[in-house]
């Protein structure tokens, strides 16, 4: 409108026109008009073409749509800019939401220098929540965990209505008698790491970047001790649990083969959807082939060059041109993948697959970049795969 240099009712009124049946004759009069309007504001002939050719009767967005997306959009901007650890503190406790999951979101956390904890029976609330400058998850972000377990667990760990802080793994069980599939689902997050009383305590875990100092609590071996100190409890008349007979448990430990970090991710991304101290694809990297770029690395590809990425399937479009628009996530980043209709029904079933390596050429237009897929490669079923959000 502006760029036409047209008044809000002349606008409105060549909106209609493209909406018209028959409209070839009133369209080309609001062409004429609008060019010479752009003319006069200094706009090119060309540019002021190419503007005009956008105006598309099959899809307009409306005026008052476009108007509150403009101002959430510029909330969300300024929230994320000025308060980004309340932003996504936000967005993890309104989760299932838009386009990205939480590991995907968790990726946008770190890159604006928002540290995310996982959750911790001793730390965490019901949701998420700030813990000294980090985004600590709530307990109900844990697979198989309803609000009611999280309010129980809180409830029994609070210093007024319950006996405090858990000091131990059989306190924990003991006190809250939750059941021992839901125990092994918080071990596999793991919201019981804090307990240092296991039987067999710690393991070195095998790290992919070749340290093995840190002592961490072996996920497995505490899953082993959990299911030989769960005991069902009953319930008495007034209501309250009837405590477990305590019993020594060391006779029954063993030694078993040492949990490395890998297993300790699948757990985690099983649980709670995402890995907090890194990215997948960080893991796998050494398992690609070397000319494999990062997302980070696409920009620096000339138009036309052949290139190939890995990644996560975070989002798939596509719209009534058929053409596909898929997302891939990297652990720097995204990158934007096009294949075209002709190539749709060959590269159908791989498209599925939510970890893929693709093959193609660099499109650089319009200051648009997108890579053209020619070859899609899927990657082993052995490495943890994610649900994408798909729009067609």
């Amino acid at each position: 409108m502006h760029v036409g240099g047209m008044s809000g009712v002349e606008g409105e009124q060549m909106r209609r026109a493209f909406t018209r049946k028959n409209n070839d004759r009133h369209i080309e009069h609001w062409r004429k008009k609008f060019i010479k309007g752009a003319l006069k504001n200094s706009v090119p002939s060309k540019a002021a073409e190419k503007i005009f050719r956008k105006f598309h009767g099959l899809y307009q967005f409306p005026e008052a749509h476009a108007f509150a997306f403009g101002v959430t959009a510029y909330q969300m901007s300024w929230l994320k800019h000025y308060y980004p650890l309340e932003f996504f503190i936000g967005l993890f406790n309104n989760q299932p939401m838009g386009f990205y999951n939480v590991e995907t979101l968790k990726e946008d956390a770190v890159r604006h220098k928002v540290k995310v904890l996982g959750p911790d029976v001793n730390l965490s609330g019901e949701k998420s929540h700030v813990e000294s400058g980090a985004l600590r998850m709530g307990l109900t972000h844990v697979r198989k965990i309803s609000t009611a377990t999280a309010s129980s667990i809180l409830k029994e760990r609070s210093a007024t209505s319950g006996k405090g802080p858990f000091i131990s793994l059989a306190d924990f069980i003991s006190r809250t008698g939750i059941p021992l599939e839901i125990v092994n689902s918080l071990s596999a997050a793991g919201a019981l790491d804090s307990f240092d009383d296991l039987i067999i305590n710690t393991n070195e875990i095998s790290h992919s970047d070749g340290n093995s100092n840190a002592k961490t609590v072996d996920r497995r071996l505490l899953r082993w001790e959990s299911g030989l100190r769960h005991r069902r409890r009953g319930e008495k008349k007034d209501g309250s649990r009837q405590l477990a007979l305590e019993m020594p448990i060391e006779q029954d430990m063993v030694t078993l083969p040492k949990e490395n970090e890998w297993e300790r991710m699948i757990g985690e991304y099983a649980t709670i959807g995402m890995y907090p101290e890194g990215h997948l694809m960080a893991k796998i990297r050494s398992q690609l082939p070397a000319k494999v770029a990062k997302s980070n690395e696409v920009r620096n590809y000339a138009n036309g060059e052949q290139i190939s990425v890995a990644g996560l399937v975070i989002r798939r479009q596509r719209p009534s041109s058929k053409t596909i628009f898929l997302t891939l996530e990297d652990e720097f980043g995204h990158s934007p993948l096009l294949i075209w209709a002709r190539d749709y029904k060959r590269l159908k079933p791989l498209i599925k697959q939510s970890l893929i390596l693709a093959r193609g050429s660099v499109s650089r237009r319009e200051g648009t970049m997108n890579i053209i897929v020619q070859t899609i490669i899927p990657i082993p079923k052995s490495i943890p795969h994610f649900d994408s959000h798909d729009w067609s």
